[in-house]
């Protein structure tokens, strides 16, 4: 199975299917909370992570 990490920006979030396997909030890692809930879902033989950027609620500015 291959694997796709995706950082997406605003308006990328219509893009994503909702499978109901997300996390339901943020991830601690070594670098800190990330910027969302990882938002996973399989197509094929291909599993997707998707991370908004700006937040879910686009309230993390680009700079």
């Amino acid at each position: 199975m291959s694997k796709i990490g995706i950082i997406g920006g605003t308006g990328a979030l219509t893009l994503t299917p909702r499978a109901g396997n997300d996390s339901d909030r943020p991830q601690q890692t070594p670098y800190g909370e990330t910027s969302s809930p990882l938002l996973q879902w399989q197509t094929g033989a291909t599993q997707i992570c998707f991370i908004a950027r700006h937040g879910l609620d686009g309230s993390i500015p680009p700079h």
